[in-house]
């Protein structure tokens, strides 16, 4: 029973172990992108959007064009991320081992977030002004469809997504700084 423990600790200890889940929980990721604009396109025709005026139909394609855009490139993001998660457990003799991959997913996640915000932001931003449906002058049937920011909206996305990925990474590297440091210290 204690060899049994022993082995479990040792391997709950070994860096090896958080490559493999993390790498899976990015896939996870990846794929629920690709099935997000699935879901959205479901939920569209079951909720009649369709019957909808065509002003809202050709806006929501249009958006929906560019949801599966940018849920292509944030699929590719977490899918190549996965295959690089690997490279941040480096040493198991490293007294800190999660923490540069608890930092790679930080990283990851705002460039994902980051992403989302600045294109589809901007794009709805420039095509709720294109079919005048910018600020809270929203009257149509597809209930949750928000275009927000109008030509505010035009800066500020593409900005805000920007420095999303920006203190993402900043954030990202100061763990692995840290990370580093510790364990140069210790050695």
């Amino acid at each position: 029973m204690l060899n049994f423990i022993g082995k479990y600790l040792s391997q709950i200890e070994s860096s090896v172990n958080l490559k493999k889940p993390f790498a899976w929980l990015y896939a996870v990721i990846a794929i629920l992108n690709l099935l997000n604009p699935l879901l959205v396109l479901y939920t569209a025709v079951v909720g009649n959007v369709f019957s909808a005026p065509a002003k809202w139909v050709v806006f929501f394609v249009i958006m929906w064009i560019v949801m599966a855009f940018v849920a292509l490139v944030s699929f590719m993001l977490w899918w190549d991320r996965k295959d690089k998660v690997s490279l941040y457990a480096k040493n198991d003799k490293d007294e800190f081992v999660i923490t540069p991959v608890v930092s790679h997913f930080v990283q990851t996640f705002g460039e994902w977030v980051g992403t989302w915000v600045g294109v589809f932001g901007f794009a709805m931003s420039l095509f709720g002004l294109i079919f005048g449906m910018s600020g809270a002058r929203m009257d149509g049937p597809i209930v949750g469809l928000i275009s927000a920011g109008g030509i505010l909206g035009l800066i500020l996305f593409p900005i805000s997504g920007f420095l999303i990925i920006v203190a993402s990474r900043f954030l990202a590297e100061q763990f692995r700084a840290l990370t580093a440091v510790a364990n140069n210290t210790r050695k």
